[in-house]
């Protein structure tokens, strides 16, 4: 069943498949002068895709910690949302760039002009966790055997 909310009363009414494909641009006339919208809630499955949204950090974009005052005041200025400045873990004095989404990053990169060429190439996957403990644990298996010999 499709849910639709009527303009007259606010009600919302389900119809079936065919009623629904019979509506034009979401709008759908259940009695002549009367008109109703079709809702549109997001589904389980987006939702959960949008939670297991990973945020892009970015090194390159990154600056000195002497920076950060002047950088967040021209991110400010510049309406950019979806970008924060964290301090990065292993470098305090350094900060990282914390982006929300490709689309945010691509929208700041552009601003700071800078150009991503490798992932036109190709080379502009996020790696995930388990790639990232794989790699962990064969650099520390090759020194392992480094310091045996």
């Amino acid at each position: 069943m499709y849910e639709f909310r009527r303009e007259d009363t606010d009600e919302i009414i389900e119809v079936g498949f065919t009623d629904m494909m019979s509506a034009r641009d979401g709008f759908l006339e259940i009695e002549p002068g009367v008109w109703a919208k079709r809702i549109n809630r997001p589904s389980v499955k987006k939702q959960e895709r949008r939670e297991e949204r990973k945020e892009i950090v970015s090194d390159a974009l990154g600056f000195g910690v002497g920076q950060l005052a002047e950088m967040e005041a021209d991110r400010k200025a510049n309406g950019h949302h979806g970008i924060e400045f964290r301090p990065d873990p292993d470098v305090p004095e350094f900060i990282q760039v914390h982006c929300c989404s490709e689309r945010s990053k691509s929208r700041y990169m552009q601003h700071r002009n800078f150009s991503d060429q490798n992932s036109r190439n190709g080379s502009g996957n996020i790696l995930s966790e388990r790639l990232i403990e794989d790699a962990r644990e064969l650099v520390m298996r090759k020194e392992q055997t480094d310091g045996k010999d």
